[in-house]
């Protein structure tokens, strides 16, 4: 990855992810034997030009021989992987483009039918005038809208004052915060909206009564009984519409809350780098700590507010279009190096996890089946295969985006997050396109491979039979080699011929094969062992019984001559 130390013209201009019909060459290749070399280099020291040279070469050489040899295996490996990668990448890509923003010529533009939560209480209030000026009789001063919209605000006031109070708890503000007035205040608008459900949903009073709350439980406790959390049996003595007003304005909370959560995300990286390019010392550390974890408090906020408003819709339509956000879902839009650091991280820590738990079931200290559930509920998404050999990711051409950058709703005031978007977007067909060509490449360097084989084999043909009108003296000693050598790229190109046609099982099975025939012998060995010592065992009753009945007849018959004995001498 030289090129990261070059200009930015340097890396638009020559990037390997960039460039067209690159695939993903492995520009990197060239160097990994290079801290093998290293050693080589160090015992050479004391060694001529020339006896150094030869010995470079014959390391050089040695490893050039054995990437030949197994070239085929490399490439099948390479494409059966670049086949996996590619459906990822597509499948990322192509929720890019089935999101309702696209790409025009100037930028994004917008779905006209994704209004945002502003703009949708504006038109609800339109409709109730509307309502009014057509001759409805209105149930009460407040309408049915404006009912929800108030429901919905004290509902995010609630979360605002958990906050509030998990920040007084742990005590990171510096101001004092005091939670009583607050909650005095939440709980006369709780009371005041309890008037309007006795208008609007009376069966929510009815709920309210059955759940036996405690008298001290806190104002940000208090259920609100919206119409979406009244159970379905009891919405019938609701009025007719609260359902749909109220569906109609989470939709527009789960797209706003995602345009916040991803602005404020937004921040977070600009803060980050930031914070690692400018910021020394410990003053000013820590005030962009203080800078951060506020933003992160903003994150969570908006996180929230999404998952309570798709929480809400579950209960109202049977299918959500909105996807459940998870933790992993809310990231930053990466750089690639961050990304691949952090993956070589976690890679060591399970190759790690792995080998403990191969060490602890070749002692015998734990159990197979514990090792497969251990797998079960860390990989329990993972593809089939993949469990045992994690896919090695890495950098800018293996990451997808998260799925919340691919949503339509922005926050339509700042220029620069739809600049990120548009790179984004520019990177993942990048990325579709390198993955497609790597698979092309590869089946053509798989068909070639063979042919390049027989190649060198005709070659070597050629030069035994140009051997036989030579020196006679040296002629049967060369047609020999060129007949080995021959031979040699022969069988080469035949189990390369071979492997194209084989089923790739996955790196490393026949190891695991192998293991899983020798576990099984032990255990054929076992049983084998246990049904013995059971036909022992039954040996040694049979042979105590018989001689428990030879012992009875010897009793038997002494018994019988002491009575035959007393019988004469009366």
């Amino acid at each position: 990855m030289h090129i990261n130390a070059h200009i930015v013209l340097c890396r638009l201009l020559f990037s390997l992810a960039l460039i067209l019909g690159s695939g993903m060459t492995d520009g990197e290749g060239i160097e990994r034997l290079w801290a093998a070399t290293a050693g080589v280099a160090g015992s050479t020291k004391l060694s001529g030009h020339g006896a150094r040279a030869d010995q470079l070469d014959d390391h050089w050489s040695f490893w050039n021989w054995s990437k030949l040899v197994g070239l085929a295996k490399l490439l099948r490996r390479r494409l059966a992987n670049a086949k996996i990668e590619a459906k990822k990448q597509e499948d990322s890509f192509r929720v890019f483009i089935r999101s309702r923003r696209s790409m025009s010529g100037i930028g994004w533009r917008c779905a006209p039918d994704m209004m945002t939560e502003a703009d949708l209480r504006k038109t609800l209030e339109e409709e109730d005038r509307s309502a009014r000026d057509g001759g409805s009789i209105p149930l009460h001063s407040v309408g049915p809208s404006e009912f929800i919209v108030f429901g919905l605000e004290l509902e995010s006031q609630q979360r605002n004052l958990r906050v509030q109070a998990q920040m007084k708890r742990h005590g990171t503000t510096a101001e004092p915060i005091r939670l009583r007035p607050l909650r005095k205040k939440l709980g006369k608008s709780i009371k005041r909206l309890r008037d309007l459900q006795a208008t609007y949903t009376p069966t929510a009073l009815t709920h309210l009564a059955s759940l036996d709350l405690s008298d001290n439980i806190l104002a940000e406790d208090i259920p609100l009984l919206l119409p979406s959390s009244i159970p379905p049996s009891l919405r019938e003595g609701c009025k007719d519409g609260l359902l749909e007003i109220e569906a109609r304005l989470r939709h527009a909370q789960c797209q706003s809350a995602l345009a916040q959560l991803r602005h404020q995300l937004h921040i977070k990286a600009r803060l980050l780098i930031y914070k690692k390019l400018q910021l020394r010392h410990q003053g000013m550390n820590t005030r962009s700590r203080a800078l951060v974890a506020r933003n992160e408090q903003k994150i969570k906020s908006h996180s929230d507010l999404y998952q309570a408003a798709r929480a809400a819709l579950c209960q109202i339509e049977s299918a959500v279009v909105w996807p459940p956000l998870l933790a992993s879902d809310i990231r930053c839009l990466e750089d690639p190096d961050d990304i691949s650091k952090r993956e070589a991280r976690n890679r060591r820590q399970v190759e790690t996890r792995l080998r403990r738990q191969v060490e602890l079931l070749e002692a015998g200290l734990i159990m197979e089946e514990d090792v497969k559930e251990q797998m079960g509920e860390t990989d329990s998404e993972d593809e089939p295969g993949e469990e045992q050999h994690p896919q090695k990711s890495s950098g800018e051409s293996r990451r997808t985006i998260s799925w919340i950058w691919t949503v339509a709703g922005t926050t339509g005031t700042d220029a620069t997050l739809l600049d990120s978007l548009r790179v984004e977007w520019s990177r993942a067909y990048a990325r579709t396109r390198r993955w497609r060509e790597e698979i092309r490449l590869l089946e053509e360097e798989i068909r070639c491979l063979p042919l390049s084989l027989r190649h060198e084999e005709r070659i070597w043909n050629e030069r035994g039979a140009e051997a036989l009108g030579g020196d006679r003296r040296l002629q049967e000693g060369r047609v020999a080699y060129a007949a080995k050598q021959a031979a040699m790229y022969r069988e080469i190109a035949w189990r390369a011929e071979l492997i194209q046609v084989e089923e790739w099982q996955g790196k490393g099975h026949r190891k695991y094969a192998e293991r899983r025939r020798l576990n099984e012998e032990v255990e054929m060995e076992d049983e084998k062992r246990d049904e013995e010592g059971d036909s022992d065992s039954e040996k040694e009753a049979e042979e105590t019984d018989e001689g428990e009945e030879e012992t009875d007849e010897e009793t038997d018959e002494e018994t019988n001559e002491e009575t035959d004995e007393e019988d004469e001498s009366d």
